[in-house]
This record gives structure tokens, sequence and C-alpha cells, in this order.
């Protein structure tokens, strides 16, 4: 029954455009790589019951759960949510080794049709598939950094690529750098690769060239929440 679930959700598609089945701590998860588990919650806020199968992977979409790799796996991983209703999802660490820089993860929350609980009608069917994916941060808890130490790990240059200017923006930390929008000589970047792998580098083109070396960062943090970081090209 439960891989018969798994194969009925992935060959439906939403009609809708937000998830009714949503997480109560904010946007993402900061997991500790040295804890044996960690609970979050999740709320459905749909008008009607829900069937809910949780897991975690390395954010690929045609992932299912038995193919899903990550260190942590969700406790229960299907049940059933009542309108207004909560539920406690226990994240399980399978593989508490340190790691040395943070690793990225995803979990999913989807939602599968009404018809599952066999009492909604047809609308509902459609519009209740979906699929949600929330970052989870694996950590050790000495990574976690201040705002002053994330800016001072940024490293922001110009390059040149085929006559192309583009903006350089290095993650030094041993944590991913994610950033909401990037704001340089007037203009504001949004269309870009938000989130910066430990050690790497993303390049943004520039619309026009550079006439200020000021550039502002906007960094979203572990609640979610916003500061701006800025930093001179080439300093």
């Amino acid at each position: 029954m439960f891989g018969l679930l798994i194969i009925f959700a992935s060959l439906i598609f939403s009609t809708c455009v937000f998830s009714g089945v949503a997480l109560e701590e904010g946007t993402r998860v900061v997991f500790d790589a040295s804890a044996a588990s960690q609970s979050i919650h999740v709320t459905n806020t749909n008008r009607y019951s829900v069937v809910v199968q949780s897991w975690v992977d390395d954010g690929d979409l045609s992932n299912v759960p038995q193919t899903a790799e990550a260190p942590l796996i969700t406790k229960p991983a299907l049940f059933k949510l009542a309108p207004g209703a909560s539920q406690v999802i226990q994240l399980i660490n399978i593989d508490n080794q340190p790691v040395e820089t943070e690793r990225l993860y995803w979990l999913n929350i989807h939602e599968l049709p009404p018809s599952l609980t066999g009492s909604e009608t047809q609308v509902d069917k459609l519009a209740l598939t979906m699929q949600t994916q929330y970052k989870i941060f694996y950590r050790q808890p000495d990574m976690t950094l201040s705002q002053q130490a994330i800016q001072n790990s940024v490293q922001v240059d110009k390059q040149k690529k085929a006559g192309i200017d583009y903006l350089a923006i290095k993650n030094a930390a041993a944590i991913h750098l994610n950033l909401a929008k990037i704001e340089l000589d007037g203009q504001v970047y949004t269309r870009f690769n938000r989130t910066i792998a430990p050690g790497q580098t993303q390049t943004v083109r520039l619309e026009s060239p550079l006439s200020d070396n000021m550039v502002m960062l906007t960094v979203i943090d572990d609640k979610g929440g916003l500061f701006d970081v800025f930093q001179l090209i080439g300093e």
C-alpha cells in the first residue's frame, strides 16, 4: 500500500500554487550534525484533511523516499492531518559523523490527493497535490556565524568573459551563503543562484559596466530574516 501511495502521488500534477501543509519553524531548518534527532512541526492550513508523506533528500525532484540519499530520515514518514491540525516530525540522524563543511539537504512535504482519504470532491483532488521542499542545513554547532563573521567571509570581485562583465561572489565560510538580492550601481539583481556553497564562487552577469565599487548583498539568516552586507569590489 505504501508503494502504491508513492506511485499515485508522482503521477498527478498540482494545479495549486501554495502548499496547504507548512513548516511552523519558518523556511529552513538548521540541524546539529552531532545530534541524534530534532523535532519540527507542520500544520495543515487546508479546509480538508490531507495525507502527508515526508522524507529528506539532496533536492532532486525526481527522488522518491526509496531512492533518497541523506543522513536524515523522517518519522512518521506517512500520516494524516485534519484541517488546522499540527504534526511533530522527528528528523533522525542516521550518520552523525563530524562534517568539515556544512551540507545542504531538503525536507520534502508531499500532500497526497484527497481521493486517498475518500471524502473530498474532484475539485479538491486537483487542488491538493503539492510537494514543498524546505532547506536543511546540516552542520556542526560551532560553524554558526554572526552577521559580522558572514560579512568577513564574503569576497566580491569583477570578472570579464568574452567582453561581458560579471560580479564574482566567493563564500569563504564553512557554511552556505544564502542571498535574497544583489544591488550595485542602482541596479537590483534577483535572478541568480541564491545559495553559494562553502568555498564556492557564484558569478552574476552585470547589466552594464560598473561605475561604483560598492556592492550590497542582502543575506538570508538561519531564521529566514534578512540583513545587508556591504563590500567593496576587490577588497
